[in-house]
Parts: C-alpha cells; sequence; structure tokens
C-alpha cells in the first residue's frame, strides 16, 4: 500500500495536495488517476503532478494557530535563506 504522509486542501478547494514516499509516488499517481478518469476524461481536473526531489517540512504545535507571527517568521525564515516554496 500507498502511506499518505500529508493532506492539504487549498484555501481556494480548488487544490488537493498530498504528500508519499517518493518509492510510492508512481502507485499513488496511478491509483488517482484510475480513481478520478470520469472527471479527468471531462476535463474537470488536471491529471495527477509527481514532483521529483520535493520535500515536506512541518511547524506543528499550538502556536501556529494561536500566534500569527509564528507562520509569518516561519516564511521569513525561509525566504531570507533563499528558499522558494512551491
Amino acid at each position: 500500500g500507498v502511506g499518505v504522509a500529508l493532506v492539504a486542501q487549498g484555501a481556494s478547494a480548488y487544490a488537493l495536495t498530498l504528500a508519499v514516499a517518493a518509492r510510492d509516488a508512481a502507485a499513488a499517481a496511478a491509483a488517482l488517476a484510475e480513481a478520478l478518469a470520469p472527471e479527468l476524461a471531462r476535463g474537470e481536473l488536471r491529471g495527477p503532478t509527481v514532483r521529483p526531489g520535493v520535500a515536506t517540512l512541518g511547524v506543528i504545535g499550538l502556536g501556529v494557530a494561536a500566534d500569527p507571527r509564528v507562520p509569518a517568521r516561519a516564511f521569513a525564515a525561509l525566504a531570507d535563506a533563499g528558499v522558494g516554496v512551491l
């Protein structure tokens, strides 16, 4: 089976992102393409996309929701380090 490490739905509700182990990426994309074949055929969805070489980072804890400065500082740190967020 394929283990899913992250599920995120964008605020716009038009995107769904899943993070899986690199070794499972092709199987996960194939499973999604099969399960969503009707919507793909009608052009309602774009096919599953695998982005090799991408890492998932997490900042987890009550402070993320309780203090808006925490996420702001996290993104500022990435920007200061020259890291692009996909």
